[in-house]
């Protein structure tokens, strides 16, 4: 005869191997960004394709440079004008100011000579920020990714042009290389069975990652779409598409 504390434990077992579920399901990419140009040009250089995995700040792609540059020294040049100009305006304004306190300049007079200085410093102000919108542009000329990640797509080549009525078509998209999901589509029965606080287990292959509720929403023919994620392994490369299972217990 079993003991009371035997059957007790031999119960506890079987409820929990009871509780234990199995999903089928995918992985999907986790925290996706895209990257895009924000100014005009001819793409001259991709340096990434998908599957390739990205360092914080490495370049992606970049424009024509020339076309950027050019703008620049333009912007640079004006300014480099209009300094000895400046300095010419503001002597003569002087000049006019002492003379029009000795009562040998007319108002009109002063108030032309100032007019012509004002104009000038205008034109400075515009022209600085001109130079300043120039370097803006040939920055953003350059798609530098913010983060370390895997390109899982990329829609640019070199040879395009970049345009205003294109640039949400031609990106470079990165996903996370911290986590990913695994997605499960399930029946409204089994939506019932679980909840936050269940314990979550994503197994590939013979490998079995912990892993956290992420989402449950609304899936196809009526039923629901699970979601967990997990923190990905750095020793397995794992692509979006894999087959998956999602272990819960509660």
């Amino acid at each position: 005869m079993l003991n009371k504390g035997l059957w007790f434990v031999i119960a506890l077992l079987f409820t929990n191997l009871l509780q234990a579920e199995t999903l089928s399901g995918k992985l999907q990419w986790a925290d996706t960004y895209r990257y895009a140009f924000a100014v005009d040009g001819l793409l001259e250089q991709l340096t990434v394709k998908p599957g390739e995995k990205i360092k914080a700040s490495q370049l992606m792609a970049q424009l024509e440079p020339a076309t950027f540059e050019i703008k620049i020294q333009k912007m640079q040049a004006r300014l480099g004008q209009l300094k000895p100009r400046l300095f010419d305006a503001k002597l003569e304004l002087d000049r006019a100011r002492e003379l029009f306190d000795r009562t040998v300049l007319s108002e009109i007079e002063l108030l032309k000579i100032e007019t012509v200085y004002k104009g000038l410093l205008a034109e400075k102000s515009a022209a600085r920020a001109d130079l300043k919108l120039a370097k803006y542009e040939q920055k953003k000329s350059r798609l530098q990714a913010k983060t370390a990640g895997r390109v899982v797509d990329v829609k640019m080549q070199p040879g395009d042009a970049i345009s205003v009525y294109n640039r949400g078509q031609k990106y470079i998209a990165l996903a996370s290389n911290e986590t990913m999901l695994a997605v499960a589509d399930i029946s409204i029965l089994t939506a019932q069975q679980i909840n936050r606080q269940s314990r979550f287990r994503v197994r590939i292959d013979d490998q079995a990652y912990d892993a956290q509720w992420y989402e449950l929403s609304a899936g196809e023919k009526g039923g629901y779409r699970l979601k967990v994620r997990f923190k990905q392994p750095q020793n397995v490369q794992l692509l979006a598409g894999m087959d998956a299972e999602i272990e819960y217990e509660n």
